[in-house]
C-alpha cells in the first residue's frame, strides 16, 4: 500500500476515535453545565390560593420534579408584598415556607428552583372580634343626691381582661323610680332608695350599685358615731356622694403620668398632687384659681386649677421663683401671690406674670412666717422671721403714712427669749387676722402673743392674766393656752376678737378648767388668753389639724380628725362653731392613712365661703383603689 494511502486511513481511524471519546465525555458531563434549569422540570406549590387572618401563620410546601430521577433541588421563597404577609424558611432555601399574615390585604408568595417557579395568592383578612367575657362599670358604687346626675362608664373586656372597643352597650336600671339611666350611661337620681344599674354587651354584663339620698342638709348631730365606710376611690373629676354624709366628693388630681394641657404647653400629673397646708388658703380671693403642688414625677411643680371645674388652667410664670407664698386675701388683688424669697418680699400676679410690689427685707427670712404664717385678713400686714427674730411689714400703708412704694418695716425683736425650760426653737410665726398682734408658736406648742405698735410696728410681748394648768410658758411673757396645729381667725361672736384655735395640748381634755369641760378643740383669745372649749371630750377622736381660712364665713373652724375606730368624728372633716355651743357640721371622711407619712395627712382647708373643703388623701383608710405613696386632692362640696 502506498505510504500516502496508509496515512489517510490512519488519520480517519484517529478521527473516529476522537469523536467517540468526545461523545462519551459529553454523556458523563453534569447537566448543569449546559442546562439552565439544572435538571428542574417543574415547580409546584402546594396551595394556589390561601386566606389567613392577620396575625396567623400557615405552612406551604413545594414539589420540585427533576430530570433523570435526580433528588429535588431546594427552592427559594419570596413575598411580593412583605408588608401584607411574610414568608420564612429554615434557611436560605427550603422545600417549605411559613407564611404569616400581617395586615389586611393581598400578595403573592413566589417559590423558584432553577428557572422554574410557581406562586400562591395570599389574602389576609381581619380576625373575627374577640368575644366579650365581662363588662366593668365605673364607678361600681356611689351615693347620689336626689335631683343630681352621675355619669357611669362601661368597658367590655375579653377573656384575658383586655379592653374591647367598638362594642354596643345597653343600659338598664333595676328601679327607674329611684334612678333612671339613658343610653350613654348618664344616671339621674329620682327618689331616695337603692337601684342597680346594669350595662350589657353581647350577653355579658356588669353593674353599679347606687344609693340615692335626699338633700336634707348636713349632719349636725355631734353624738353619732360613724364607722368609716369601705369606699372605692373615685375616678378623676367624677363626683360621688358617699354615705353617711351624702355630700358631694370629687377627686381633683389626675392619675400619675396623665397629661395636662396648659397655656405654656403640656404637663404631667405627679404622684403627689395636693395643696400646701391646712393654714394656706388654696383658692384665690375671687375663687377663680386653686393652687396645687405637683410633685413626685409631676411637671410643672406648681399648677393652678380652675377654682370651679378643677381643670388645669395655669402653670408657673417663668419669672416667678419663690420659697413660699400665699394668695392675697383681698378681692382688689385677686390673682396676686404674697411671696418671700430670701431677703425679698413681693406681690406677684400669676395671671399676667407681673411683680406688682417689692420690699427689701432687713435680713433673709425662712418661708412665709416659717412656712405656716399668713397675712392679715385685709392683706396689709405680714410678720416674718428666720427663727430667731421677727419683724412686721406694712405692705399697704394708709394715711397718715406715705403709701407704697414707701417702705414701712418695723424693728426686729428677739423671739428666742421665751424662758421655756425645753428651749426656744420656733415652729412658726404670723401676724394676727386684725394686724393688732403677732403670734409665735414654739416647737413645744407653747404660743406667745406680741402687741404690734401701730405707729412704729415694734413688737412687745403681751402679758396675760394667768397660766392654765399643764400649759408651758409664763403668762407675763405673753404665753396663752398651749395648742397644736392651730390657726387664727376673727370671732364674730365676740366682737371680731383675734383668736387662736387648735388641738388641746395642755393635757386637760376631759377635765374641768375655769368651770368649763375641756374637749379636744380649744379656742384662746389673743387679747387676754381666755379659753373656750369648742367640743365635748366624750369619746372624741384625736384632732389632727385645724383651719380657719374661711374668710367669708367667720364663726366656724374646720377640724380634721384621726381615724380612731369607735370614736366620734373619726377620720372626719368637721366644722365647729366658735360660739361655744359645740354645734357642728359633719362633712366627709378623708380615707387617708397618714401613718408615718406627713404628705398623706389630710390638711383640710375650707374655701373662703366655707361651703367646700379641699383635703389630701392616699385613699388607703377603708378604701379600695388607693396606693400608699400616691397622694391626691379631693373636694367635698356642700352647696345645694
Amino acid at each position: 500500500m502506498p505510504y500516502l494511502h496508509k496515512l489517510a486511513c490512519r488519520l480517519a481511524l484517529l478521527k473516529d476515535a476522537m469523536l467517540l471519546l468526545s461523545v462519551t465525555a459529553l454523556a458523563c458531563e453534569p447537566v448543569g453545565l449546559t442546562d439552565p434549569d439544572f435538571g428542574v422540570i417543574s415547580v409546584a406549590i402546594s396551595l394556589k390560593s390561601v386566606t389567613i387572618q392577620a396575625g396567623d401563620s400557615m405552612a406551604l410546601s413545594v414539589s420540585v420534579v427533576m430530570s433523570n430521577g435526580r433528588p429535588p433541588r431546594p427552592a427559594s421563597w419570596v413575598s411580593r408584598n412583605p408588608a401584607v404577609a411574610t414568608v420564612s424558611t429554615g434557611g436560605t432555601v427550603s422545600m417549605s415556607g411559613m407564611v404569616k399574615g400581617l395586615v389586611v390585604g393581598a400578595t403573592y408568595i413566589v417559590v423558584a428552583s432553577g428557572s422554574k417557579s410557581d406562586s400562591a395568592a395570599i389574602i389576609v383578612v381581619a380576625p373575627p372580634p374577640a368575644a366579650v367575657e365581662s363588662v366593668a362599670v365605673s364607678p361600681a358604687g356611689a351615693n347620689v343626691q336626689v335631683g343630681t346626675t352621675i355619669q357611669l362608664t362601661a368597658l367590655p373586656k375579653d377573656s384575658a381582661g383586655n379592653p374591647l372597643g367598638g362594642r354596643t352597650v345597653t343600659w338598664s336600671s333595676s328601679s327607674s323610680a329611684v334612678a333612671n339611666v339613658n343610653g350613654s350611661g348618664l344616671v339621674t337620681a329620682v327618689a331616695a332608695g337603692s337601684a342597680t344599674i346594669t350595662a350589657a354587651s353581647e350577653g355579658k354584663s356588669g353593674t353599679a350599685a347606687l344609693t340615692v339620698v335626699t338633700s336634707g342638709g348636713l349632719i349636725t348631730d355631734p353624738t353619732l358615731v360613724f364607722a368609716i365606710p369601705r369606699m372605692a376611690k373615685p375616678a378623676y373629676l367624677v363626683p360621688i356622694w358617699p354615705s353617711p354624709f351624702g355630700t358631694k366628693v370629687t377627686r381633683i388630681a389626675n392619675d400619675p403620668g396623665a397629661r395636662m394641657t396648659l397655656p405654656t404647653g403640656t404637663g404631667t400629673w405627679g404622684g403627689d398632687a395636693r395643696h400646701h397646708y391646712s393654714k394656706d388658703q388654696p383658692w384665690s380671693s375671687d375663687g377663680m384659681l386653686l393652687a396645687l403642688q405637683n410633685s413626685n414625677g409631676g411637671s410643672p411643680g406648681d399648677i393652678y386649677l380652675n377654682g370651679s371645674t378643677y381643670q388645669p388652667t395655669l402653670g408657673p410664670c417663668a419669672t416667678y421663683s419663690v420659697s413660699d407664698d400665699r394668695w392675697h386675701p383681698s378681692l382688689t388683688h385677686p390673682h396676686e401671690r404674697i411671696a418671700v424669697s430670701g431677703s425679698e418680699l413681693m406681690w406677684f400676679d400669676v395671671v399676667t406674670c407681673t411683680k406688682t410690689r417689692s420690699w427689701s427685707l432687713p435680713f433673709g427670712v425662712t418661708g412665709f412666717g416659717m412656712w405656716e404664717g399668713n397675712p392679715s385678713f385685709d392683706g396689709r400686714f405680714a410678720a416674718l422671721s428666720e427663727g430667731t427674730r421677727m419683724f412686721v411689714v406694712d405692705m399697704d400703708p394708709q394715711s397718715p403714712y406715705a403709701p407704697y412704694p414707701s417702705q414701712r418695716i418695723g424693728p426686729a425683736v428677739d423671739i428666742t427669749d421665751c424662758g421655756l425650760a425645753s428651749g426656744c426653737s420656733v415652729d412658726w410665726a404670723s401676724i394676727s387676722p386684725s394686724g393688732k398682734y403677732a403670734a409665735v408658736v414654739y416647737t413645744t406648742a407653747a404660743a406667745r402673743i406680741y402687741d404690734v405698735n401701730p405707729g412704729t410696728l415694734a413688737l412687745t410681748p403681751r402679758p396675760m392674766p394667768k397660766t392654765y394648768p399643764g400649759c408651758t410658758g409664763a403668762a407675763a411673757r405673753g404665753f396663752v393656752y398651749d395648742l397644736g396645729h392651730e390657726d387664727m381667725t376673727l370671732n364674730p361672736f365676740d366682737n371680731n376678737e383675734d383668736v387662736l384655735i387648735g388641738k388641746e395640748h395642755c393635757g386637760n381634755s376631759g377635765r374641768v378648767v375655769d368651770g368649763k369641760l375641756i374637749g379636744n378643740v380649744v379656742m384662746a383669745r389673743l387679747r387676754d388668753g381666755a379659753i373656750t372649749p369648742l367640743t365635748n371630750p366624750t369619746n372624741e377622736a384625736e384632732v389632727r389639724h385645724v383651719s380657719t381660712r374661711n374668710y367669708d364665713r367667720l364663726g366656724w373652724a374646720y377640724v380634721g380628725y384621726v381615724p380612731t375606730p369607735g370614736t366620734r368624728f373619726q377620720d372626719e372633716i368637721v366644722a365647729v362653731r366658735l360660739d361655744g355651743s359645740q354645734a357642728v357640721e359633719r362633712l366627709a371622711h378623708t380615707h387617708t392613712d397618714d401613718s408615718g407619712c406627713y404628705r398623706c395627712e389630710a390638711h383640710a382647708v375650707p374655701s373662703r365661703d366655707g361651703r367646700r373643703v379641699v383635703w389630701a388623701s392616699n385613699w388607703m383608710s377603708n378604701g379600695t383603689g388607693g396606693t400608699a405613696t400616691i397622694i391626691q386632692d379631693y373636694v367635698v362640696d356642700t352647696r345645694p
